[in-house]
């Protein structure tokens, strides 16, 4: 679902890896924020 924020589409592009979703499919995708400490220093493998 595309938003006509283009500050919102950027944001859910970095923080998801992929934003809209391609051909309105749920698909994993890998983002390197994942790799970076959250607001409380700790690095989790999974967020959901």
């Amino acid at each position: 679902m595309p938003s006509s924020d283009p500050l919102l589409e950027r944001h859910l592009t970095a923080w998801l890896g992929a934003w809209p979703p391609p051909d309105g499919r749920v698909e994993v995708v890998a983002s390197p924020r994942r790799d970076e400490p959250g607001w409380d220093g700790r690095i989790r493998p999974l967020a959901g």
